[in-house]
């Protein structure tokens, strides 16, 4: 039984090429243009709510200092004004890069 229909269907597939790329093709365009239309968030904040602390912490920190590409810098230690001037020289540094 399933042997005849898997023979039928072979003959029908091998004697009319057009007919199986039509019924190929057809669902992958319609399926393709359907698929054009979704919109993805990729980005990690589109994945964790908007009242998380470390959110909201980052959106803060972001209005703070809106830069596209942005490098954070820890240092620990020394005073403040020997932080700065670490910070201030390694600043330069990227930028005659």
């Amino acid at each position: 039984m399933l042997t005849t229909v898997l023979t039928k269907l072979a003959n029908s597939c091998w004697h009319h090429p057009k007919r199986v790329l039509a019924a190929l093709v057809l669902p992958t365009l319609l399926l393709g243009a359907a698929a054009g239309q979704l919109r993805l968030d990729g980005s990690l904040l589109g994945a964790v709510n908007d009242d998380d602390p470390q959110v909201v912490r980052l959106k803060e920190l972001k209005a703070q200092f809106p830069a596209g590409g942005t490098m954070a810098l820890l240092i620990e230690g020394g005073t403040e004004l020997e932080r700065r001037a670490v910070a201030q020289a390694a600043s330069a540094a990227l930028r005659s890069q």
